[in-house]
């Protein structure tokens, strides 16, 4: 409830959520490095993904099936969210401005991280605050803050990534103020529940949604993909079908604790 929505992401929002709740039980304030990828540079092994996608962050097909693929296929043609992608990141590209004499990566780094400043972040940091406050904690976002955003947007590409690592600018600053360890420590993705159990466990609840045929979660999702996922076996990625199974959960109970009423032509 949190998010204000059915907009959750299953089990990295629930994570996210007992973190806060752990670190507010000491402290009243934290700080978070939200923003370092976009303004630092991500891994530069990242650089021919972002040559060849031609799409906002984050709205890779990969994702996009993720999310489209228990929506009722009526839903589904109306949206076409193909070509929505394909015209949000053509009218987000045209705003760019480059600067003098940058070659095409330069370009294209550019790109990316006016993509991820503009479109990503605005998830990232909405998703934060909510779940924070839901928990009472302030989270902080030094990296954030708009002169430093507006300074590092126009620093190289060729510069973030002088060493061959993410962040060089960022890790080499900071040398004398934190340990070698952390300085060195390679990145890592944000967690996500490895336990198939946790996949049996959504499968079980939607089994209990598929006896409820007049669920108005039915306007919007497949019931024939619900009955599907529900009777899956559990593969080694799981991810589309957890993801498909979160966001069904999440729709048919915000339907049924809000009662709104659904539009659909």
């Amino acid at each position: 409830m949190a998010r204000g929505g059915p907009v959750g992401w299953g089990d990295a929002d629930a994570s996210l959520y007992l973190a806060f709740n752990h670190i507010g039980q000491t402290f009243g304030t934290a700080l978070s490095g939200d923003g370092s990828d976009a303004l630092f540079g991500f891994h530069p092994s990242l650089e021919q993904r972002a040559f060849a996608a031609r799409v906002i962050p984050w709205q890779e097909a990969k994702l996009v099936e993720f999310w489209s693929e228990p929506l009722h296929p009526q839903l589904r043609k109306a949206l076409d969210l193909p070509t929505a992608m394909t015209d949000q990141y053509q009218q987000a590209v045209a705003e760019i401005e480059h600067l003098p004499d940058a070659d095409n990566v330069e370009r294209r780094m550019r790109e990316m991280c006016y993509l991820d400043l503009g479109w990503h972040m605005r998830t990232v940091l909405e998703r934060r605050d909510r779940i924070a406050r839901a928990t009472g904690l302030n989270v902080r976002v030094p990296f954030c803050d708009h002169n430093l955003v507006e300074y590092m947007y126009n620093v190289p590409w060729s510069l973030k990534t002088f060493d061959g690592r993410e962040k060089s600018v960022l890790r080499h600053a900071a040398l004398d103020v934190i340990p070698p360890s952390v300085a060195q420590r390679r990145k890592s993705g944000y967690p996500f529940m490895e336990d198939p159990g946790y996949t049996s466990a959504l499968q079980d609840q939607a089994e209990e949604i598929l006896a409820q045929p007049d669920s108005p979660v039915f306007d919007i999702v497949d019931p024939a993909w619900v009955e599907w996922a529900v009777d899956a076996e559990i593969p080694r990625d799981s991810l589309s079908l957890r993801f498909g199974l979160d966001k069904v959960l999440d729709l048919h109970h915000w339907l049924d604790l809000y009662e709104p009423e659904l539009l659909l032509d």
